[in-house]
């Protein structure tokens, strides 16, 4: 939950950009599946 918390402003900042690629959100998605499994 940490990691999402120090990353939302990044996600802010890419959704007010209109830059809704995926490019390094990957890591970040699988990260969170590891440790809810």
């Amino acid at each position: 939950m940490m990691t999402l918390n120090r990353r939302f402003h990044k996600a802010y900042q890419r959704t007010r950009d209109a830059n809704f690629s995926l490019e390094g959100w990957w890591a970040l998605i699988s990260l969170v599946k590891l440790r809810a499994s």
